[in-house]
């Protein structure tokens, strides 16, 4: 069993002594590894629960929950709102909480082979939606129906707007014109007739 992280956001109960005793007990190596993150393929079970605030957790990726189900390993995590989001059945992972629910669910996984091969096998299915290829055709979709027709939108938006601000202009434009040329005509018009007046 292997946690994927840094050992200074994991619990203390990680490096206790008595966890590792108790892990030992029933069979069960368990390695920080705070390189290579991404891949899971050497380990029978992967275990995520840190130290971090709520506020912290909430920006968090799933991408611990991820790697074990693309590595068909099954997962006990802590229930983080990314990998909550995920969560469909009991087979995507455990939740756990404590040193003692880690605990039972392994001898859970130890005592029903079927279900540690039930958890790897739903791992597989629902990582292959998130495998690289998966991933990238995502990305082209979004990039080719949403943020290219949004760019189109917003082209189309600023263009009409700038021809709505010329033709704004030039109605402007002709308004004061119109306004000089009418007070011109008025000038010329009342000028004999108070010349007149004058006399």
């Amino acid at each position: 069993m292997a946690y994927f992280g840094r050992a200074s956001n994991a619990p203390a109960w990680f490096s206790a002594p008595s966890w590792h005793a108790a892990l030992a007990g029933i069979g069960i190596t368990f390695e920080i590894r705070d390189d290579r993150w991404s891949d899971d393929s050497d380990v029978d079970i992967v275990l995520a629960h840190r130290t971090e605030a709520p506020t912290m957790l909430r920006q968090k990726p799933a991408s611990k929950l991820t790697n074990a189900w693309l590595a068909g390993v099954p997962a006990l995590l802590a229930n983080e709102p990314a990998h909550a989001c995920l969560r469909r059945s009991d087979l995507d992972y455990i939740a756990i909480d404590s040193p003692a629910d880690v605990l039972a669910a392994l001898r859970r996984l130890h005592t029903c082979p079927r279900l540690h091969e039930a958890m790897a096998e739903n791992g597989r299915r629902r990582g292959a939606d998130f495998a690289v290829d998966a991933v990238k055709a995502q990305w082209l979709r979004f990039v080719a129906d949403r943020v290219v027709r949004e760019a189109e939108a917003w082209r189309a938006a600023r263009d009409m707007i700038a021809r709505a601000q010329l033709s704004q202009l030039a109605r402007t434009f002709r308004q004061k014109l119109d306004a000089r040329t009418f007070k011109r005509r008025l000038r010329d018009e009342t000028r004999p007739a108070l010349a007149a007046i004058a006399r």
